[in-house]
């Protein structure tokens, strides 16, 4: 489905969302926009080029992905979903990869959605409600601001994460890279269990020790650095 040039986000959306269905969806570099078949929570697994990805809920929004331009020159990307039991997969593709990229796929769920992350060097960026979130990549790059469930980011090489939690309950915060460094906040009050696991590894623990803790904070790899607080 093409939609005019200057449509705004919210109309494409609602556009889009009346044409979805369970099948598969394919975004163009002209219309640079679908949407999810569901304000239910779901199960996404996002594949593919790197390409930033920036995660929200907002229910005010229909649930759904598009692409922003982040210059004057435009990065042609193309999104394509599927869903296979009820499981939605986002597939982003570099159209021409000869040049630098500077674009942005914005990615709505509805809260509580599960996430996994299938790319070799992302860029994520999630704020809002989430249920379950998982990566696996060689090297990520990660920030998270509002709640999840539980979060699991592996990579093979290295792992840069900020994560913020405003909200209890999370069970466990597991990170697992050749080299790691997090900061790690969690609600006024809160407790942990620490499992850090690293040859060499400089970490605060700001957060209350407890056992069992309100979350498990796991960390593994050879170099572990960072802290842990509470906000």
């Amino acid at each position: 489905m093409r939609l005019p040039k200057h449509t705004t986000l919210k109309a494409a959306l609602l556009t889009l969302a009346a044409a979805a269905s369970l099948g598969a969806h394919a975004a163009t570099v002209q219309d640079e926009a679908i949407a999810f078949a569901t304000n239910n929570p779901m199960s996404l697994t996002v594949q593919g080029d790197d390409i930033a990805v920036n995660l929200t809920t907002n229910t005010a929004l229909q649930p759904g992905a598009h692409v922003e331009q982040k210059s004057d020159k435009p990065c042609p990307v193309s999104l394509t979903t599927a869903n296979n039991n009820g499981n939605e997969t986002l597939t982003i593709k570099r159209v021409d990869n000869t040049q630098p990229c500077t674009a942005v796929v914005a990615v709505n769920l509805p809260e509580k959605s599960t996430l996994g992350v299938r790319q070799k060097t992302p860029l994520i960026y999630a704020n809002g409600n989430f249920g379950k979130i998982t990566t696996d990549s060689e090297h990520l790059t990660f920030t998270l601001q509002g709640r999840v469930d539980s979060l699991e980011l592996n990579a093979a090489g290295a792992v840069t994460s900020s994560i913020h939690v405003q909200q209890l309950p999370i069970s466990l915060i597991s990170i697992r890279a050749r080299h790691l460094a997090t900061s790690i906040s969690l609600p006024k009050g809160a407790t942990a269990a620490y499992e850090i696991n690293a040859p060499f590894k400089v970490f605060e623990k700001g957060v209350p020790s407890a056992n069992p803790g309100d979350t498990t904070i796991r960390l593994q790899g050879d170099t572990v650095v960072g802290s842990a607080s509470n906000e």
